[in-house]
């Protein structure tokens, strides 16, 4: 891909995440739509860590401690989210789990709940569900009882949990904030206040998704200044 081009995008992206940005009542709507995406661990769910870096040049970008704040008077409020872990596959309610699963298991005889429901949803996960439902890893879904069934359907379509706040910085995935594109000549990354001063990576006004995408921002604009540096 060109200069020319990947310019061309970053510009359009910076005119898109500017239109789209929300103002600080509608944070809150914001939080719920982030909070799902979670990070399974052995014996508890922990949202990704949001951190960010104040923007000193245009004082636009919530802070940190602002966004903390928010979570807090959400939990103040004993907020709760409602999460469908089988969203993706259709599946909408705890009746059409249960027909999911009872089609599932004439497929699957020989798997135990753990193994069914593997690569489904992650492990770690699967052991917290099952263990909320009361299931044991090697029970079969033929041996489960009305009541199981019942319970696993709901923890999964309809998994309840409290908003309890952020993890700490060390557990940061990603930081917002940080430098304009519109102060930075995208075809080289240099500074358009400073030259000499190239600009890369996270200190840029950009973020994506957890899943590469930051880290292929932070190469490919370093990949740009290295280039227009030599």
């Amino acid at each position: 891909m060109s200069n020319e081009i990947l310019s061309d995008l970053l510009l359009e992206y910076d005119q898109k995440k500017r239109k789209a940005e929300l103002d600080l009542e509608k944070r809150k709507q914001e939080l719920y739509e982030k909070v799902p995406r979670l990070q399974e661990i052995e014996d508890s769910l922990n949202t990704f860590a949001i951190t960010t870096t104040k923007n000193i040049l245009n004082g636009n970008t919530t802070s940190f401690n602002e966004l903390t704040s928010k979570v807090e008077n959400l939990k103040k409020e004993k907020e709760k989210i409602e999460i469908n872990f089988l969203d993706g596959l259709n599946i909408k309610n705890e009746k059409q789990f249960i027909n999911w699963m009872e089609s599932r298991n004439r497929n699957l005889k020989d798997r135990n709940m753990y193994e069914a429901l593997e690569g489904i949803l992650n492990y770690k996960l699967v052991k917290v569900l099952l263990n909320l439902s009361e299931i044991k890893p090697y029970q079969n879904w033929s041996e489960l009882s009305e009541n199981q069934k019942n319970e696993l359907a709901k923890n999964i379509t309809k998994f309840s949990i409290n908003i309890l706040g952020t993890n700490s910085f060390d557990k940061a995935q990603v930081c917002t904030g940080g430098i304009p594109l519109d102060e930075i000549d995208t075809k080289t990354m240099q500074s358009k206040k400073e030259n000499g001063l190239y600009i890369t990576g996270e200190m840029i006004d950009v973020d994506g998704d957890c899943g590469g995408y930051n880290l292929e921002w932070a190469w490919t604009t370093g990949m740009i200044a290295g280039n227009s540096i030599s």
